[in-house]
């Protein structure tokens, strides 16, 4: 089986062709490999970024202790609220009387006719 020089050619252009095939495959591939990496290394530094944001808001909130103060002096200022509506209401209270007598001496003295002198 002699090879001659037309289909040695021929194999030889076809041994090229299938090698540029195989070439253009894994590089258009490790292109392909490249932008998906790429893509992926952009999606991940997004998500480190959130969950830097995440943490750090986590950080500035208050702790359970915290709250448990914070409600503490609620219950304590609502206390003293009570303490001082009820002081309130007592002096309402006296008020309302002290309006009452010092109406019925207003009343007492309007009543009161006194001579007016009158000087020239």
């Amino acid at each position: 089986m002699a090879l001659d020089l037309d289909t040695g050619l021929k194999l030889a252009n076809f041994a090229f062709a299938l090698a540029a095939i195989i070439f253009t495959w894994f590089a258009t591939r490790r292109k392909d490999l490249d932008k998906r990496l790429y893509d992926g290394s952009k999606r991940m530094d997004a998500h480190d970024l959130k969950i830097q944001k995440l943490e750090q808001q986590i950080e500035d909130m208050p702790t359970k202790g915290e709250i448990h103060d914070l409600n503490i002096g609620i219950e304590r200022m609502n206390g003293n609220v009570k303490a001082i509506l009820a002081q309130m209401e007592g002096l309402a209270a006296s008020q309302i009387r002290m309006e009452r007598t010092l109406g019925g001496h207003e009343k007492f003295l309007r009543d009161l006719k006194l001579p007016i002198d009158v000087k020239p």
